[in-house]
């Protein structure tokens, strides 16, 4: 169903059907606090604001981070599913980072599909918001093998994985920044005759 719907729209309606299903995210083993992880870009970013002050952060530090105003009942929400899920705990008026390590099953693609296309917004946002020596936005567009298709996610995954070691080994991270990588078919597969 997610898979055959034929547009944007169609997929976050039937990706929020999924998450009010409770038969089908049992199915895919998907709890109801992992859900509302990737319901919100700012679920994921308020993680990562707390892992900077390891002596935890104040509610008032979390909020006034953000480039964008953040809504108080937003970052409650927020808070909460990091709490449930023990990526995060309120000790006082501190919140702290566990260093809980959140692994979310392959069959989620399609819960995720909200937080991608919010991701992607806030890409195209900073086109327009963010001084261009504070981000890096490029592209290239070239033809492939189908068979090479694993090479070029391995590569993918491998980027993502020096990033995180670029991140981990630096002891002043205090930014935080996103990264979408977008790689998608523009055309039909051209040796089976597709354009003739």
């Amino acid at each position: 169903m997610f898979n055959q719907a034929k547009n944007t729209e169609d997929q976050l309606e039937y990706s929020k059907k999924i998450v009010s299903s409770k038969k089908i995210r049992k199915r895919l083993l998907i709890s109801s606090e992992m859900v509302n992880y990737y319901q919100s870009w700012l679920t994921v970013a308020v993680r990562e604001v707390i892992s900077y002050y390891p002596q935890g952060a104040t509610y008032e530090q979390i909020q006034k981070t953000f480039l964008e105003h953040v809504e108080s009942s937003d970052l409650k929400k927020s808070l909460a599913t990091l709490e449930t899920l023990n990526l995060v705990e309120k000790k006082n008026s501190l919140y702290i980072s566990t260093k809980e390590v959140l692994v979310t099953p392959k069959e989620t693609g399609s819960i995720v599909i909200p937080f991608h296309i919010s991701m992607i917004q806030k890409g195209i946002q900073s086109i327009r918001d963010i001084n261009s020596d504070q981000r890096e936005i490029s592209c290239m567009t070239f033809k492939i093998a189908a068979e090479d298709l694993k090479l070029y996610k391995s590569a993918i995954y491998k980027f993502y994985e020096e990033m995180l070691s670029i991140s981990g080994q630096s002891k002043d991270a205090a930014t935080v920044y996103q990264i979408n990588v977008q790689f998608f078919p523009l055309s039909h597969d051209l040796k089976n005759g597709a354009g003739d």
